[in-house]
């Protein structure tokens, strides 16, 4: 392959990105603001020792009751760290409060 051939299979390349990228931007303006109530979250929360001995006390008695009950999973992550992975932003709402009290 010669310089002009590699030069134009970059030009049709080219192209072609931009026709998909037009044909995008029809369809959607700009991003949503914020996500569907439908999509996963995962956030990451600072919790006291005492709070993530109790979550992971007994074989993790109260991480795998907060999973039974609302769908969320509990991973320890550090010492000071927990992070939770929730189906929705309602259930993640209500493990946290759950965690809090």
């Amino acid at each position: 392959m010669n310089l002009q051939e590699l030069q134009e299979a970059c030009h049709k390349g080219r192209k072609g990105l931009n026709h998909v990228l037009a044909e995008m931007e029809k369809a959607i303006k700009s991003p949503r603001p914020s996500f569907k109530s439908s999509v996963p979250i995962m956030e990451e929360i600072v919790l006291p020792h005492y709070k993530i001995a109790v979550l992971f006390r007994s074989g993790a008695y109260n991480a795998k009751l907060i999973l039974a009950e609302f769908g969320v999973q509990v991973i320890a992550d550090g010492e000071d760290k927990v992070v939770l992975l929730a189906p929705n932003q309602d259930k993640m709402k209500a493990a946290k409060k759950y965690i809090d009290e």
